[in-house]
């Protein structure tokens, strides 16, 4: 029995990495990291970078299509204007942390089945840096970052797509005492548009015709993102028909200068009100329709 410890239990649960003795919970990965090495991840200098900051940014159909510039405000981490992110009050020394002894680190100990084990931490006053200011910044504390607002210029590349990610190198959260900072991550929510539709890298749009138009052919003059086009309505067209104005269509993000086309689907409209010299007119053409 060994005063309650389970083998069978041990065995079963060391095979997730982790057991239970006496209604308390253990994990090896955690207790022989401490033993043979200290904290798996505690106190890594890497932990203490700036946090990404991410954000949904809403934009209209065209700003999507061509790119754009704007301005956003955010509520982030910036630097101590004060203490220039260092975390000292102006004018203070630095002195050898008292804790750690100026070593960075700290001895914990730990109780285990096993017995009291001792391992190493970052000292948690000095992080790691084994000295001080003899008297922390008045403004951020001692952490070199204070809440601020920001603006930012964000560039949208053309051709950006619903939901699509950029990321801005360093504009998210100050790292604490000038450490690196985070990135910020930019998704984005285009708005619809009423005359075109996006599909891909190519736009559609749609026209209507009448059934003059669709029977004798014209030119017709159509809306597209880059303003308008006439385009060319051959004789005999049927409603459903697609014309396909080449490079008219989305810009291409990786590929610079590369468009999709527009996509025109056409419509015959029948008239639904007719006058006598109409109908009689459609009368003598219906003689003529083989």
């Amino acid at each position: 029995d060994f005063g309650g410890f389970n083998w069978q239990d041990f065995a079963h649960q060391s095979n997730s990495g982790g057991f239970s003795f006496n209604g308390e919970d253990f994990d090896l990965g955690d207790l022989f990291g401490d033993f043979f090495g200290g904290s798996r991840s505690r106190g890594r200098a890497k932990e203490q970078k700036g946090e990404d900051i991410q954000i949904q940014l809403a934009i209209d159909f065209k700003e999507a299509i061509f790119g754009a510039e704007k301005i956003i405000i955010l509520d982030k981490q910036d630097v101590c204007d004060r203490c220039a992110g260092h975390g000292a009050e102006p004018g203070s020394k630095i002195i050898t942390c008292p804790e750690c002894g100026g070593r960075g680190k700290k001895q914990q100990t730990q109780q285990t089945f096993f017995g009291v084990f001792a391992t190493e931490i970052i000292c948690p006053t000095c992080a790691g840096e084994g000295k001080k200011p003899e008297k922390f910044c008045s403004k951020c504390h001692g952490q070199g970052r204070v809440k601020n607002k920001k603006e930012i210029k964000i560039t949208i590349p053309a051709g950006i797509d619903e939901n699509q990610e950029i990321k801005i190198t360093g504009q998210g959260n100050a790292g604490p005492k000038s450490r690196t900072p985070g990135n910020l991550y930019v998704s984005f929510k285009i708005g619809s548009d009423k005359k075109f539709e996006r599909q891909g890298q190519n736009i559609i749009t749609k026209i209507n015709l009448n059934i003059i138009q669709a029977s004798l052919g014209d030119k017709v003059e159509v809306e597209t993102v880059d303003g308008p086009v006439i385009l060319k309505i051959p004789e005999g067209t049927e409603s459903g028909k697609i014309f396909i104005l080449k490079d008219k269509g989305v810009p291409e993000l990786n590929r610079p200068g590369r468009r999709g086309d527009m996509l025109v689907e056409v419509f015959v409209k029948t008239p639904s009100r007719l006058s006598r010299k109409a109908k009689k007119l459609l009368e003598e053409l219906k003689e003529e329709i083989v």
